[in-house]
């Protein structure tokens, strides 16, 4: 299918079927992953990210089969997927969908939030204004939901296609009104890392956090 879908990241997840399943023409597979945006981890010429990972517990797929219905998939799974390598641990959830033309189009996830490790890791580098290159480390934990809803007016699923869904995470739309100054003004850990989370460097944190629900990229291959 290889469709890029401009998504609207906004703040949920995820259980029921349609009435009219035994109408269904067929059932395809939908692998989900997640990635970083291919160059995105550039946000600008001091400020890079190249590897992390997203922890989700639940997934749900939504939609209007054109001439069926509303189809709604649940996936309840603790699913942690590496930005670096691509490898979902355990393994990549499957969301088993009705083939067809599908309109308002809405895809949601859950973090994880069952202890005190991160939902969500980005680790990169920053080069202060003396050139040396700074580790640093974004960590967010939380149990928010993200809601994702298409704008493309009708997407195909066949049973031809791939049919991926990549979860794409843009760090330079979290990271470009943070200034270089503040990163310099940053405090590091005992191994010298800028680490950015809600007890360390907060201000840099809210920053960050408050922007996790702006626009970012989905996927579809």
């Amino acid at each position: 299918m290889n469709r890029l879908v401009i998504i609207i990241f906004s703040m949920l997840l995820l259980s029921s079927c349609s009435e009219k399943e035994e109408n269904f023409i067929g059932l395809t597979n939908l692998t989900v992953n997640a990635r970083l945006q291919s160059s995105s981890g550039f946000v600008n010429q001091n400020l890079t990210f190249n590897s992390g990972y997203i922890w989700i517990s639940e997934f749900e797929f939504r939609g209007n089969l054109v001439g069926q219905g509303m189809v709604t998939r649940n996936h309840e799974q603790f699913v942690q997927f590496d930005f670096a390598t691509g490898i979902a641990n355990p393994s990549n959830p499957n969301l088993e969908v009705p083939m067809g033309d599908y309109t308002n189009l809405e895809l949601s996830y859950e973090l994880r939030d069952e202890d005190a490790q991160p939902s969500i890791v980005l680790n990169g580098v920053f080069t202060n204004s003396n050139n040396q290159a700074i580790p640093v480390r974004f960590e967010f934990n939380s149990g928010e939901t993200f809601e994702l809803e298409s704008n493309d007016s009708q997407i195909a699923i066949t049973a031809n296609d791939t049919n991926t869904l990549f979860l794409v995470v843009n760090p330079s739309l979290w990271f470009n009104t943070v200034s270089d100054q503040m990163l310099e003004n940053a405090t590091t850990d005992a191994t010298g890392t800028i680490v950015i989370s809600d007890a360390v460097n907060e201000d840099i944190f809210d920053v960050v956090a408050d922007r996790l629900d702006e626009s970012t990229e989905i996927e579809f291959e």
